[in-house]
């Protein structure tokens, strides 16, 4: 199997609410929640505890996106990010800010690289490769100390939810301020999934 990085950035955004829930003065009214699903936080279609690192199950993580750069005349899987609906990724702003002019597309539903993967109950679908349209990255992005390492990007077309990849659901209040008890956080690279420990890809 090959092996890639892709870290998800769930931490960083999670913060990123956090912050903005201490410091604005309604959160929940900002229409920019419309854009977002509302229902359950997060659920992959096995939604288990990894220690001490695991290979990720088929469709455990439904909402990880690859993004792919230009390398001459092929396509090159750098970095992650996670799908937040059928039109945006968000990811972290490093992704974007070296290799702005060459990321060219987002793989969605794809466990391992040029691999289809089957588990008892199913085949994994086709990938969807979809065009990226445009970028946003964190205004006060720090390289130097990587704060604000978060960013945006913007698909050409609608995705086109499968077995194999669907949005993930983020928390709103009062469990983004109060997460029920036994809540855990943890990062995920593909193929592999990592708890309590960060990777950069």
């Amino acid at each position: 199997m090959n092996s890639f990085n892709n870290a998800l950035i769930l931490v960083n955004l999670y913060y990123m609410l956090l912050y903005c829930t201490v410091r604005c003065t309604s959160m929940s009214d900002h229409k920019a929640w419309e854009m977002l699903p509302s229902g359950d936080c997060g659920i992959g279609r096995k939604p288990v505890r990894i220690t001490n690192g695991k290979e990720a199950d088929l469709g455990q993580f439904p909402w990880i996106a690859r993004l792919g750069y230009e390398d001459g005349q092929a396509i090159k899987f750098k970095c992650g990010g996670t799908l937040l609906n059928k039109w945006y990724v968000i990811t972290a702003a490093h992704c974007l800010k070296e290799n702005e002019e060459k990321l060219k597309v987002i793989r969605l539903g794809e466990n391992v690289e040029n691999e289809e993967l089957c588990d008892k109950a199913a085949c994994s679908l086709p990938v969807q490769d979809i065009p990226v349209a445009s970028i946003m990255i964190h205004a006060e992005y720090n390289t130097i100390t990587s704060k604000n390492d978060i960013g945006l990007i913007a698909l050409r077309k609608s995705a086109n939810y499968t077995g194999n990849f669907f949005m993930l659901q983020l928390p709103r209040r009062p469990r983004l301020r109060d997460p029920p008890g036994g809540t855990s956080a943890f990062d995920s690279q593909r193929p592999s999934t990592t708890y309590g420990q960060s990777q950069h890809p």
